[in-house]
């Protein structure tokens, strides 16, 4: 299996453990760093497979706000410039 179809698949795992999540940009932004902390803490311990998972989830925490982002369930306003 490659890169992005575990990314895939961890994507479906998050869909099916929460359910389609439609958050703010700023929640986005929350839980992505929180799985970001938790990459660091693996670093830190030295556990390259824990390392490795970790980024797998903040990959497809990344691509579930892409998702919707594209599908408009986030709302984005640009500032007047």
């Amino acid at each position: 299996m490659n890169i992005f179809e575990e990314i895939a698949r961890e994507r479906c795992g998050q869909d099916a453990k929460w359910g389609i999540q439609n958050h703010a940009p700023i929640e986005w932004l929350v839980i992505l760093s929180e799985e970001v902390g938790e990459a660091a803490h693996a670093v830190l311990s030295r556990d390259r497979s824990l390392y490795r998972d970790e980024l797998l989830h903040v990959a497809a925490v990344a691509v579930a706000a892409i998702e919707g982002l594209d599908a408009g369930r986030i709302g984005v306003e640009r500032r007047q410039e």
